[in-house]
């Protein structure tokens, strides 16, 4: 039997359309019919319409199959289901093909919607590094008094947060950590360091102290991005946002000046009322 589920929101995925259309459109050629009886069959009283000879011998030979007219309605209601089967199954195919499940929007505005994500988004890879604009910015060098600043506030840290630093990296691990930076990548956004984009030590356990088996390098903006968050999400999100600059794809406004910018040149349509302020004892209706 079809889901229940799957049939309400096939209703809201498609153009309206009468079950003969639907069966033909997104069916087959071989499944077509609902049976032996036509809407007309049961209407005959209505269109002056009645079934032929050929017919009822059919019907007769049909009906020696089932002990009951019971049974017999109840065949014909399965296939009344069945014609149903094979377009269900195609249309729930063509949405899979994008990654769409259909039980997860309500319209077909929405099924529209996800497919237009879903091919914008085909050509995006996790595992590939969407780097951000290049910047002309000279490569990182370790200075010893940058580093000596560093090791200063992971001990601050680590303090503030109650654990202990006996083991914490030094300000002797300068050379260790110089090497580090100057071959390797940010292991969330894969940049190089540069000036513009420094290193930071980002702990892979965040309730362990800053100790070189527990510390990776990372630029300052993923550190900070990744707070407490886990490093795969963290990386989906700043490749995402990349992968979204780079093909000029919308994003969602997290800054609230730029939001408050855009709406002030909003026109027309429901602008009157996103402009309109009510207070209380000064602004009345018009």
């Amino acid at each position: 039997m079809i889901n229940g589920q799957y049939k309400t929101t096939l209703a809201t995925s498609i153009k309206p359309t009468d079950l003969a259309s639907f069966a033909k459109d997104f069916g087959s050629n071989t499944n077509q019919s609902k049976g032996l009886f036509p809407y007309e069959a049961f209407e005959s009283m209505l269109k002056n319409k009645t079934m032929s000879d050929e017919d009822y011998l059919i019907y007769l030979n049909d009906a020696k199959n089932y002990a009951t007219r019971w049974d017999y309605l109840q065949h014909y209601n399965e296939l009344d289901i069945q014609i149903m089967t094979q377009p269900l199954d195609n249309i729930i195919n063509w949405f899979y093909q994008y990654n769409v499940d259909m039980l997860s929007f309500m319209s077909l505005a929405a099924n529209a919607n996800a497919i237009k994500y879903a091919i914008a988004y085909k050509d995006f890879d996790l595992n590939v590094n969407y780097p951000q604009q290049s910047k002309k910015s000279t490569p990182f060098i370790l200075s010893q008094s940058y580093w000596n600043s560093k090791v200063i506030g992971y001990n601050i840290q680590d303090k503030q947060k109650h654990r202990k630093t006996n083991n914490n990296v030094t300000i002797n691990d300068y050379e260790y950590y110089k090497d580090l930076f100057e071959h390797s990548n940010c292991v969330i956004c894969g940049d190089k360091f540069i000036m513009d984009n420094k290193p930071t030590l980002d702990r892979n356990d965040n309730r362990l102290p800053h100790i070189k088996s527990n510390c990776q390098p990372s630029c300052l903006y993923c550190n900070r991005y990744k707070s407490d968050n886990y490093e795969k999400v963290t990386r989906l999100f700043i490749q995402l946002r990349r992968y979204c600059n780079i093909n000029r794809l919308p994003q969602t406004i997290v800054n609230d000046e730029i939001y408050q910018l855009i709406r002030r040149n909003i026109t027309g349509g429901l602008s009157n009322v996103m402009h309109r302020y009510n207070r209380a004892n000064i602004d009345t209706i018009k």
